[in-house]
């Protein structure tokens, strides 16, 4: 599941539809519950920043292009754990 979320992170990087970042926020924020839950609470911070029921607006796609690129990487890291 890790490796798909840093996937579809990677691709936030690129000029996709709002409709994209609407799903990639949902799905991220899912799955930062999901690694929570399992007692890995980097994700604290990623929960924050991409939760859909209080989205944080930066106005900066580099911004949001760096996001998206470190929180890929930390889900394609622990994604390493699940195949344990």
């Amino acid at each position: 599941m890790n490796k798909i979320l840093a996937i579809m992170l990677f691709l936030g990087a690129l000029p996709l539809p709002i409709e994209y970042y609407d799903i990639l926020r949902w799905a991220v924020s899912i799955a930062a519950i999901i690694n929570i839950f399992k007692e890995r609470y980097i994700f604290i911070p990623v929960l924050v920043l991409f939760n859909p029921i209080i989205p944080v607006y930066l106005y900066s796609k580099v911004v949001w292009v760096i996001i998206d690129i470190i929180s890929g990487m930390l889900f394609w890291a622990l994604s390493e754990d699940e195949d344990l």
